[in-house]
């Protein structure tokens, strides 16, 4: 009974094979067949339309899989002439083990006549009633890919660089210390993973911002930002960072390293920072010269308001204007970014750093005295 049953499945298995295989020619393939653990792997499905009497469209989804993580890098379609379709969809393959993988995909093909299509935009000008069509679930054999370790554990696989900067060494105890730390490269991306471990008797406060993350044939380029505001009471010192990285395109091991910088802390006198002008005595009367203090008073309070009501507008937008002061004299892009990041990260200016960031680049069309208008509309 058994072995009837296995016969019957493999003449199924079979027969859908013949049907694909007479509606479309399909294969899959990858670049690399042997990989490090988080190297990219570009994998490519194509099918090409057999079967001409219908529409044909090609469904394509990768199983999920916890060996691995695939993101889809494009899909290009085409039809060279009618009920003839070619489409191929690239994947990016990031192996998360080191051990032979298998990645697998779920295939189908939908086919509709030209009637079933006409007869569906007919019936709805948007577009969003599903074609009358025939589906059919296609198995295909799974890729094999063998994942090995990289050379030593690693922090980053791919080519990066890492840069460092320290706006103040010098702080007094109540005013922050800002570091800004920038990792820009190619590779596998890694999780907003802290860069700075937590230092004794300091606060620390951090962000992480991406600028831009983008799949290439290599893997991810990207840019990260790590910005960091610390406060302490005494001297502190911030360590070099040491990241170890593994190179795939150039097949070596290399470390990312960064300044450490000593922090003086200035001390404050706490009684400096209070009002030492004494109250005046509670008195039970008025004398004279209270009286004529008043009167003196009001008179000098009712042409002071007058005048600033007067100058209301001016003073106002004065006021915002040194309250803003920073942002107008910062001298380059890079400053302009740092400073956003560290002290205005509450406000909605991520289009803004965006612009910087290419400003610093000489890629954006706005000018820095644009772009500080842009902020300040944005945070006023």
């Amino acid at each position: 009974m058994k072995k009837n049953l296995g016969k019957i499945l493999l003449l199924l298995l079979l027969a859908t094979l013949l049907q694909a295989n007479s509606l479309a020619e399909y294969s899959l393939w990858a670049n690399k067949t042997q990989a490090y653990t988080k190297e990219a792997i570009m994998v490519t499905f194509k099918a090409i339309q057999k079967d001409t009497s219908d529409n044909m469209f090609f469904l394509l989804t990768p199983k999920t899989n916890p060996d691995y993580e695939i993101k889809l890098l494009k899909k290009e379609s085409h039809e060279n002439a009618k009920h003839h379709r070619e489409d191929s969809f690239t994947y990016l393959v990031f192996p998360l083990v080191a051990k032979e993988i298998t990645v697998d995909f779920d295939f189908s093909i939908q086919t509709a006549s030209d009637k079933a299509v006409a007869q569906s935009c007919i019936d709805d000008h948007d577009g969003g009633k599903a074609i009358l069509s025939n589906i059919k679930q296609i198995p295909i054999t799974p890729l094999k890919l063998t994942i090995v370790k990289t050379p030593i554990a690693v922090d980053l696989v791919g080519d990066y660089t890492l840069k460092a900067v320290c706006e103040n060494t010098q702080a007094t105890e109540y005013e922050d210390i800002n570091v800004i730390y920038t990792l820009e490269g190619k590779g596998y991306l890694p999780a907003k993973n802290a860069l700075l471990e937590d230092l004794v008797n300091v606060t620390l406060f951090s962000e992480v911002h991406d600028v831009y993350k983008q799949l290439t044939n290599n893997g991810i380029k990207s840019k990260r930002i790590y910005t960091y505001a610390l406060s302490a009471k005494e001297d502190f010192l911030i360590p070099t960072l040491q990241l170890k990285a593994y190179s795939y395109t150039k097949h070596r091991v290399y470390t990312l390293t960064t300044p450490s910088y000593a922090i003086h802390i200035k001390r404050v006198d706490p009684l400096s920072l209070l009002d030492t002008t004494e109250s005046p005595q509670n008195r039970e009367y008025f004398t004279l010269e209270q009286v004529k203090s008043f009167f003196i008073a009001a008179f000098i309070f009712m042409v002071g308001f007058t005048t600033a009501k007067l100058s209301e507008i001016d003073f106002k937008k004065g006021k915002k204007e040194k309250q803003f002061e920073d942002i107008l004299t910062a001298k380059s892009a890079q400053a302009l970014v740092m400073l956003l990041l560290s002290k205005y990260r509450s406000y909605p200016l991520e289009e803004c750093i965006n612009e910087l960031e290419k400003l610093q680049y000489s890629h954006s069309s706005k000018n820095l005295q644009g772009i500080k208008k842009e902020i300040l509309q944005s945070i006023r």
